[in-house]
């Protein structure tokens, strides 16, 4: 099955900027390359980050940490450090052992954002690699994009708590949020993180955009998507809305993945990536929710894609195993993909 390029997939990425310009704001915009910019994060196998320092007071902090016993690399995004290490040598000052720390998932982690200083820890003691008797960093790569996402959020949380004048961040103000605010932050915040996972193609085996039953955890705790979303009817059902129309992006990005570059991927990628923006600039389901549908609605109204996701999905079978983390059609709604 080949993509054919016309129509409405041969605007330019311009047209394409100016679809989401009556959707996302300005700093929406800022926001979505920043994630582009964490797309392309990458560790070799000794453990390098690919990334520059951004100015001069970062720099100093960065060499403070290269000086620090233990450490691999340390590099920064928007101001946010990333530190690299091996558990299983050495933890360094300021590090904590992620092998004996409880994920939410109740095993160990390979990285972790601390909001209180700024630092993204990467521990890569977990990717010995017995056939090839050395570590392989690169395993972790999307590990340390999942936590500098959380880094994101954030920032964005500071300037908003900058804003209203009053502390706003959901991993470390919770006592001083409305506690349903505080619910739906988090789960917006852990849905970012896990859905740009997904897209990039890289997920550790997680399934939670499998169903809407899918375990899900945030730092507010764990349960499918509707029961750890929200406490309202409301807010459940804004959740609800959101998870489908991620699922359809991601069927989307499947449908590319199958096929040689198109202007229909770079159209899906770019309203993907969009959509995943909302997710951790929105600061409640109900408004997220409403412009993730508009977003999806830039690809669904289309005839040229309805009918080319239409002929995919009439061949379309989710891994068995969960392991790339394909959506599962039953649930679905068929409004999704036939509006």
């Amino acid at each position: 099955m080949g993509i054919e390029q016309g129509g409405f997939f041969l605007e330019d990425q311009e047209k394409n900027k100016n679809d989401l310009e009556t959707i996302l704001s300005p700093e929406q915009f800022k926001f979505l390359e920043k994630e582009k910019a964490v797309r392309e994060l990458t560790l070799s196998s000794d453990g390098k980050i690919n990334a520059s320092e951004e100015n001069q007071a970062i720099a100093e902090k960065v060499q403070l940490w290269k000086s620090k016993e233990g450490v691999i690399d340390v590099s920064s995004l928007d101001g946010i450090l990333m530190v690299v290490y091996n558990s299983g040598e050495k933890v360094p000052e300021g590090c904590r052992d992620l092998r004996t720390i409880e994920s939410h998932g109740g095993k160990s982690r390979a990285g972790e954002y601390n909001p209180e200083d700024n630092v993204c820890s990467i521990d890569i003691s977990g990717t010995y690699s017995f056939l090839e008797d050395k570590y392989r960093a690169e395993w972790v790569q999307q590990t340390m994009r999942h936590e500098l996402r959380h880094g994101l959020v954030n920032h964005e949380d500071i300037k908003y708590g900058n804003e209203i004048g009053k502390p706003s961040r959901r991993d470390f103000d919770e006592k001083l949020l409305n506690p349903e605010d505080y619910v739906q932050l988090t789960y917006l915040d852990e849905l970012h993180s896990q859905y740009f996972d997904v897209l990039e193609g890289d997920i550790e085996g997680k399934n939670s955009f499998r169903t809407i039953e899918s375990d899900f955890y945030t730092t507010a705790g764990s349960g499918n998507h509707s029961e750890i979303s929200s406490g309202t009817e409301e807010g459940k059902e804004s959740a609800k809305e959101i998870f489908y129309i991620l699922q359809g992006f991601i069927i989307s990005k499947r449908m590319t993945e199958k096929e040689s570059h198109s202007e229909m991927s770079e159209k899906i990628d770019e309203m993907s990536m969009a959509a995943g923006v909302v997710l951790a600039t929105e600061r409640s389901l109900s408004r997220a929710s409403d412009k993730i549908k508009k977003i999806w609605n830039k690809l669904v109204t289309n005839e040229e894609f309805k009918n080319k996701i239409s002929q995919f999905l009439k061949e379309y079978k989710p891994e068995p195993t969960g392991a790339n983390n394909t959506p599962e059609l039953e649930g679905l709604p068929s409004t999704i993909l036939n509006k």
